[in-house]
């Protein structure tokens, strides 16, 4: 038998260390840890962000398949899947997601629904979605501090202790739902590749600054906010979301620091995209011109109108 552990670390006194990693050999079979439930399993391949979003992303792109800024240059399929979860909690999270899924991811995009009722499987959903980003982040950032880090191991004990219904909440932080879309109009310059980020994005990471430390995913034009440390709550009240249910409204006003945050990712992204290079613009043009018709119905040709409308630009493709 051999014992794979992550690097020890400190962490707070009511918090353990994740789970050691244990593999087994078991008649030419791999037995891990859930990282979940701890039990002795095949794993999964878990997907970090769920595979519906990056299906939204395909079918309405113009290649059908999805370019990532750390890699702009390779073409995939799919988004980030790791060995994570047994079968049972695989199961599990999928429940969550459907849910999701049905009664607010399409909805809000097929349907331009505006209201939405929801129970306890939100925070669920949500919170499944951030202790995937914690448990996939943690151990090598090495731009968190220490006192950041054992937040974060916090969070993630409470998060997994939830999950599993051990515990009644998820701890209290704030959970936030906010709905975004193509920008309509702006009292200052839009910065190139913004409304682009806010309507095709697909991004996940731990957001962090002096004395505040959020976790964010970005599912599209849908985004999980979670609060952590250091922010304070009233300036979220539009998007909150409550533990055991109630409904939330798509007309938001956006909290001012997120603003901030979009600025500085979308500069981020922009300088990794910068190696995109041209070999590959002429390889999509050359698919696009095979079916022009097919291209200007997807809603990458309608993110590009919308980015030269908003920055006077035509975007390079």
């Amino acid at each position: 038998m051999v014992k794979i552990g992550h690097r020890k670390s400190k962490v707070t006194a009511d918090v353990p260390r994740f789970p050691y990693v244990r593999i087994i050999m078991v008649d030419s079979q791999t037995l891990n840890t859930c990282g979940l439930c701890g039990s002795k399993a095949r794993l999964c391949e878990s997907h970090i962000i769920p595979k519906f979003v990056f299906h939204w992303l395909k079918e309405t792109s113009a290649t059908g398949k999805i370019r990532i800024a750390k890699a702009p240059n390779r073409l995939k399929q799919d988004g980030i899947k790791e060995d994570l979860l047994c079968r049972s909690c695989e199961d599990i999270f999928n429940g969550w997601e459907t849910q999701f899924a049905n009664k607010i991811f399409w909805p809000y995009l097929n349907d331009h629904t505006s209201l939405f009722l929801y129970e306890e499987w939100l925070t669920k959903f949500i919170v499944s979605l951030n202790w995937r980003i914690v448990v996939n982040r943690i151990e090598d950032d090495g731009k968190l501090s220490k006192s950041m880090k054992e937040s974060l191991k916090l969070a993630e004990f409470r998060f997994r202790k939830y999950l599993l219904n051990q515990r009644r909440d998820p701890g209290h932080y704030q959970n936030n739902l906010i709905f975004v879309d193509y920008i309509e109009s702006a009292s200052s310059p839009v910065p190139s590749g913004m409304t682009r980020y806010l309507g095709r994005g697909i991004d996940a990471t731990v957001v962090f600054g002096k004395n505040e430390l959020w976790i964010y995913v970005k599912l599209g034009k849908i985004i999980s906010v979670t609060i952590i440390a250091g922010q304070s709550l009233m300036d979220w009240k539009d998007s909150r979301v409550e533990r055991l249910g109630g409904e939330i409204s798509s007309s938001q006003i956006i909290c001012g620091k997120l603003g901030q945050w979009f600025l500085k990712r979308n500069e981020e992204i922009k300088k990794t995209m910068q190696s995109y290079n041209g070999r590959n613009r002429e390889e999509f043009w050359k698919k696009i011109m095979k079916n022009p018709e097919a291209f200007i119905a997807t809603e990458t040709f309608k993110s590009y109108l919308e980015e030269e409308r908003m920055t006077g630009t035509l975007p390079k493709f």
